[in-house]
């Protein structure tokens, strides 16, 4: 039975624009589940050719246009927003409601660039208020330690975790215990090409090419992305590159079910994408979120082995030794599947452990209804920490000395504030079309010149996405 929202008539989820991730999938399927099971009202904000707006092909939910540059949502709701995406909400049609619209957020990403996203002081200041409000949770117990570490949030948070929820119907048909070609190696990679996943990918296929076999070593590619043509000149500079690299790009669906069926024996992903493997009763093993270009790591893990619903692994030996202690080098999982041929009970494994984990939506939901009962961020406390939404619009630059901010440079939309020691001693003004003006404490005007304005922001809102 599912819980009661507690003054809550509907959730709007912050679209994708027009990625195509594991985060932009799971949002569908809790869209989908609230229409169909709830007297919930649903609305999506993202842009009309977005990839979320899309799939839901106009179904009867509240759209809100991402472009818009004020945002008309009733009372009573509360907008399922990703963490590193709450500077980019949007100003309210009626700013008399900012004290009765909500905010619930998620950590699903090991590696942000908070530091990029907000200046020191208001970074402080974001992260207890994410705490005191009780409004952050996190996809697992990785995401949660990364965002913890001093180069992130640097605050502790309390373990709130929501899992992921993937469910495939697959026929047990589709099911393949056996070898694939006992001559070969038949290895898979599945995920989107981007820069963080393709370090990992690549730590993988010079791991892989290490390995010594006199079997013919393949390894399976399924996935695109805008890093894809730079992936492809990493690879070439392999030095005695052993290994035959198959780019099989995008497969959806029952395409890629019988693509992982008919040409794999063990899946290599992160997050998401490793559910796709176990659904098939496939061995499926994480591997390393990181930003690190230079990864050289050989620890993967089993998805039955893993800890705090984590899918995939930390980027550096000491965490995964206190947190994924059963990680292995790739040679032990490489035997156990062609030596001690142990596909069968590896791929038994990790369907047990992915059906128990991560199909029970009812369960989701129930969570995700009582986190959003015990938060209490709302609009108005982001404006009273931001003064500008979205806040992606205000650049700061600071000079510190000893951590005291000696002088700082605050832009917003029409203004830039100059401070020293914290005392506003100018600000200048824009007016018109190209002009700008400077006042002394923000009072008497001593200078007008001409200026321009800037901004562009952010990739996944990128037309190029698009293409794809």
């Amino acid at each position: 039975m599912l819980k009661t929202l507690k003054n809550i008539k509907t959730i709007y989820f912050l679209g994708d624009g027009y990625g195509i991730r594991g985060g932009a999938n799971y949002f569908l399927c809790l869209i989908n589940y609230l229409l169909e099971n709830t007297n919930v009202s649903v609305g999506l904000i993202d842009l009309k050719d977005g990839y979320i707006n899309k799939q839901l092909n106009n179904k009867n939910i509240k759209f809100i246009n991402y472009a818009d540059s004020e945002w008309n949502i009733e009372p009573n709701s509360v907008i399922f927003c990703p963490a590193e995406r709450l500077c980019l909400l949007k100003p309210l049609k009626k700013s008399d409601y900012r004290d009765s619209i909500k905010i619930i957020t998620i950590v699903w990403e090991t590696k942000i660039a908070w530091g990029c996203l907000y200046p020191p002081s208001h970074l402080r200041r974001f992260a207890n208020l994410l705490y005191k409000t009780n409004s952050i949770m996190f996809m697992d117990l990785g995401c949660k330690i990364a965002t913890e570490s001093k180069y992130q949030l640097n605050r502790k948070f309390k373990p709130n975790y929501l899992p992921l929820y993937f469910r495939n119907n697959t026929n047990i048909d589709l099911v393949n215990k056996n070898i694939i070609n006992e001559n070969e190696y038949n290895v898979a990679w599945l995920g989107r090409l981007s820069d963080s996943k393709c370090f990992s990918l690549l730590n993988l296929i010079k791991k892989y090419n290490n390995i010594k076999t006199d079997k013919k070593k393949k390894l399976h590619i399924i996935g695109d992305g805008l890093y894809r043509e730079t992936l492809e000149k990493r690879i070439e500079k392999i030095e005695n590159l052993d290994v035959e690299i198959i780019f099989k790009g995008i497969l959806k669906d029952r395409e890629l079910d019988n693509y992982l069926t008919n040409n794999v024996d063990i899946l290599f992903a992160m997050g998401t994408a490793m559910l796709n493997g176990a659904s098939l009763h496939l061995p499926v093993a994480g591997v390393s979120e990181t930003g690190n270009s230079k990864l050289d790591l050989d620890k993967f893990i089993c998805l039955f082995n893993e800890e705090g619903l984590q899918l995939g692994l930390p980027d550096t030996k000491n965490l995964i030794n206190k947190i994924n202690p059963k990680a292995q080098i790739l040679q032990t999982i490489l035997n156990e599947i062609y030596c001690e041929f142990k596909k069968e009970d590896i791929g038994e494994l990790c369907y047990q452990y992915y059906s128990k984990t991560y199909t029970d939506l009812d369960s989701i939901v129930n969570t995700l209804f009582e986190y959003i009962n015990n938060s209490n961020l709302t609009y108005k406390n982001l404006y009273r920490l931001f003064k500008e939404l979205p806040f992606v619009n205000i650049l700061h630059t600071n000079v510190v000395i000893c951590k005291i901010p000696l002088f700082q440079i605050i832009r917003k939309r029409c203004s830039t504030i100059y401070k020293f020691l914290g005392i506003r001693f100018l600000k200048r003004i824009k007016y018109g079309k190209y002009g700008c003006k400077y006042k002394l404490f923000g009072l008497f005007t001593i200078l007008k010149i001409e200026t321009i304005g800037r901004y562009n922001f952010p990739n996944i809102f990128s037309k190029k996405l698009n293409k794809q």
